[in-house]
């Protein structure tokens, strides 16, 4: 059994702006996301959807990402 490819997808958005996670993605270990983002741009970019909504019509499936503070004592 492989272990889950697990991807975070940020856009980093204007130059100045810290990245925006668009979404948390399990991605097949064989796709190449540089190909991938070279299609979705070639195919029109943000014009046709979010990276991520491609990705998850290439066969990625979403993946819930939850974050645990640890209490101060």
């Amino acid at each position: 059994m492989s272990c889950p490819r697990l991807v975070a997808i940020t856009d980093p958005g204007h130059m100045f702006d810290s990245p925006i996670v668009q979404g948390y993605l399990e991605v097949p270990q064989s796709m190449d996301l540089m190909a991938e983002v070279k299609a979705w741009f070639a195919a029109g970019g943000d014009s046709n959807g979010t990276f991520t909504n491609y990705l998850l019509a290439r066969g990625a499936k979403p993946y819930k990402m939850e974050t645990f503070v640890i209490p101060y004592m």
